[in-house]
């Protein structure tokens, strides 16, 4: 995912090389832990029903894993290691920690119901409700829930929290992580609220393509067009054409002298994705996966479980975008690139 978070952060302190992503993720699990006043707790609660039916936590599950990717932070302790996302049921005991440098640290949250160290003791709709609006339990509000977090239909939200609550508890005591001094002065300076409550008009999977599915998919539930537009750093509002490429954001690797951008994914001929690469050889790419370790892409999540029908959706939705001639360069190069003149 690429947030533009820690651009704010650093537009404000100046401080420069610090992982972009990294910040966004340390939003996500430690946010208002340095400030009482983004605190939210009249965020109204969504009605979550869990079940025990089968074919509604499978829902649950594939959603998850697949194009929701919530295991791509939740299901393993360190980066490096997508062979572990093979697993179709991987726990999401969580604990991979981003390093903030000079703003602290934080780390994923076991999404196990364990009731000591997991999401036991939360109520469905405490679960629903920072799922879909970024408000936590204490009423603290985690930026990277708000920003960043699949933006699920009542359904696909009950089948998720379903899901969540079902799978075996594992105990696994994950650091709460902590901001640094440096981090709480520059909190106040955001003016961040809720997500809206509502929740979008979902579109059921089915076997068939639909570019309506494609539109929830891409818009909501994996983030396609927010990642690959790029953002202003200081306000987190869309400063490029929808789809049209991002910002470029340092490696998140052992490369720090790298950075990524996302891509175009328009279907401009010369500079966009799918307008470069057909519907079968997209849904190649997709099931090729991986290339860059790096990569803050969720490839796993994608390559491995996400269904060809939902993948060809997205294809067909990104297509009906208007075409964006942008070419954004290497996608994964050297810091402060700059195309030759």
């Amino acid at each position: 995912m690429q947030l533009s978070f820690k651009k704010i952060a650093l537009g404000v302190l100046g401080v420069a090389g610090v992982s972009i992503a990294g910040v966004a993720a340390f939003a996500a699990y430690g946010v208002a832990t340095a400030d009482r006043r983004l605190t939210f707790k009249d965020t109204p609660y969504p009605s979550v029903t869990p079940s025990r039916e089968p074919a509604l936590i499978e829902r649950g599950r594939y959603l998850t894993h697949g194009p929701a990717h919530c295991v791509q932070c939740h299901g393993r302790a360190e980066r490096g290691q997508p062979e572990l996302d093979r697993d179709p049921n991987l726990p999401l005991t969580g604990g991979l920690e981003f390093d903030l440098g000079p703003l602290g640290k934080t780390y994923a949250a076991n999404l196990t119901p364990d009731a000591r160290t997991g999401i036991g003791s939360r109520s469905p709709a405490e679960l629903g409700r920072v799922i879909r609006t970024g408000v936590l339990a204490d009423g603290r509000l985690s930026v990277i829930m708000r920003a960043a977090s699949a933006d699920l239909s009542d359904d696909d939200l009950r089948a998720v929290v379903s899901y969540l609550l079902s799978v075996p508890p594992v105990a696994k005591s994950v650091p709460a992580g902590s901001w640094s001094a440096v981090a709480k002065s520059v909190l106040p300076l955001f003016h961040l609220s809720p997500r809206n409550g509502g929740g979008p008009h979902g579109v059921a999977a089915s076997a068939e393509p639909s570019v309506e599915r494609g539109e929830y998919l891409a818009e909501h539930v994996s983030s396609c067009v927010a990642c690959h537009t790029a953002t202003d750093p200081m306000t987190l509002q869309p400063i490029g054409p929808k789809a049209g490429g991002s910002l470029p954001d340092r490696s998140h690797g052992s490369e720090p002298d790298k950075e990524f951008v996302a891509p175009n994914l328009t279907a401009d001929p010369m500079t966009g994705r799918t307008g470069q690469l057909g519907e079968d050889e997209f849904l190649a790419r997709m099931r090729k996966g991986r290339l860059f370790g790096a990569s803050a892409m969720p490839w796993e999540s994608f390559a491995l479980n996400t269904t060809d029908a939902d993948l060809r959706s997205v294809y067909r939705y990104l297509r009906t975008l208007p075409t964006v001639h942008n070419e954004v360069g290497p996608t994964y190069r050297e810091r402060g690139w700059t195309r030759a003149r």
